[in-house]
């Protein structure tokens, strides 16, 4: 079972490695949105890629494809 601690890690990772910077440098997220405990590991790393870059967006982040 994936915890939301584990699931805001693998946000974070997807976060800094975009940008550089970790997601407590950034205003507040809801990650709520996105996790799910009963992910699968391939679903759970998709899904915060997407998360990581909704928020580099909603943070202004001139993002391209190639970042992710």
């Amino acid at each position: 079972m994936l915890t939301m601690q584990d699931f805001r890690r693998m946000v974070n990772r997807e976060v800094v490695a975009v940008c550089g910077i970790g997601m407590d440098c950034l205003s507040d997220f809801d990650l709520y949105n996105y996790y799910d405990p009963d992910l699968s590991d391939d679903e759970a790393r998709t899904v915060a890629a997407e998360a990581a870059h909704d928020l580099l967006e909603e943070e202004g982040f001139p993002l391209t494809e190639e970042d992710y």
